[in-house]
């Protein structure tokens, strides 16, 4: 003999499901699951029971959108990507890939605001087998940044102010009987909001690449495991929902509402931004000006012109200064004051 006496193992049991215990179901019911309704309880409690899922371990959660209202309320299941690999890898049908993510980027779609790598799309496979008897099959998906970049419209934080709406909480909101307040501009400062990735999801400014490959993967594991996978969907897929019901909230909208305004939002972008039409030469050509270099503009071209040259350039631009003006009503008057002593004849 050693002498070193050899310990019996200790047996290992798996934990019993959550759902089993009512002091965990009470627990998942008061954190995880905490904006749920009885009936989107009962759901998700029935998924993640399908699926061997437990939120308490971060494998799966419920997000609900517009919970504040019935008519747009929708319950969302969401697994983190390594949920959604270990349900696949159960199935004994899945192997990770062994490529790297595919990119696409196009230096004419940079933006610091909107896309800091000008990444065009990306995709991701799995290998996936239909049966053990059969061989392994790459499976790919390629989504595009357009379509799950959180993009929001604003401002820097100085530029807006929180108004009462004469509306209040209703009953059972944490908020009860206290008046809702809603976040507007300033004066003067509409023309400051410019398209942007949402703020608050800084994974998306600082790892990009990453979240958009999470989006992809996630589209190959539910091509090869459609039963489980169908209704599910990762975190980083509900970033542009969130943005956009967020957008909703602010401008009155419908998230359909809002998810237009999103798109036409991007495609000002890409030509430059919000701008406004004006001609700055007497041939009447019309010239396009960022909102934010039009007062700049204007003054550079009428410093040195003749009175009445001023007048003719203010007529001929009405359209666009009143167009101005709606945009940025601090500035514009402040242009207009600048116009009027310029086409003013001299004493």
């Amino acid at each position: 003999m050693n002498g070193i006496a050899t310990l019996p193992r200790a047996s290992v049991s798996a934990p019993a499901p959550w759902w089993n215990e009512s002091k965990q179901v009470a627990l998942v019911r008061r954190t995880a699951a905490k904006d749920c309704n009885p009936d989107e309880f009962d759901l998700f409690t029935a998924v993640c029971r399908d699926l061997g899922l437990s939120p308490l371990r971060r494998q799966i959660y419920a997000f609900v959108f517009n919970k504040n209202d019935e008519a747009l309320r929708q319950l969302t299941l969401v697994v983190g990507i390594d949920g959604a690999r270990s349900i696949a890898a159960r199935s004994g049908n899945y192997r990770p890939d062994d490529q790297e993510p595919q990119w696409v980027f196009r230096d004419d779609l940079k933006d610091a605001l909107t896309n800091p790598h000008g990444i065009e799309k990306c995709t991701v496979g799995i290998y996936h087998r239909p049966t053990r008897a059969d061989g392994f099959q790459r499976i790919v998906h390629t989504v595009y940044w357009d379509e799950f970049a959180p993009l929001v419209t604003r401002a820097d934080t100085d530029a807006y102010e929180w108004v009462p709406t004469g509306k209040f909480y209703a009953d059972g909101h944490p908020k009860a009987g206290k008046e809702i307040h809603r976040r507007q501009l300033r004066d003067g400062a509409a023309g400051r909001e410019v398209l942007r990735l949402d703020p608050n999801k800084t994974q998306w400014i600082r790892a990009g690449r990453n979240q958009l490959a999470k989006c992809a993967e996630m589209g190959a594991l539910r091509k090869g495991w459609p039963e489980d996978l169908s209704r599910l969907v990762v975190e980083e897929e509900t970033h542009r929902a969130e943005a956009i019901e967020l957008n909703a909230e602010e401008y009155g909208l419908t998230p359909s509402q809002m998810v237009e305004k999103a798109d036409a939002d991007a495609r000002l972008e890409r030509i430059g931004g919000p701008a406004l039409l004006a001609t700055f030469d007497d041939a009447g050509t019309l010239e396009r000006v960022a909102h934010g270099k039009f007062a700049d503009r204007v003054d550079a071209h009428t410093q040195n012109l003749a009175p009445k040259a001023v007048a003719i350039f203010a007529d001929r631009n009405r359209a666009a200064l009143q167009e101005f003006w709606a945009h940025n009503k601090t500035d514009a008057l402040a242009l207009k004051r600048l116009l009027e002593q310029r086409a003013a004849v001299p004493a």
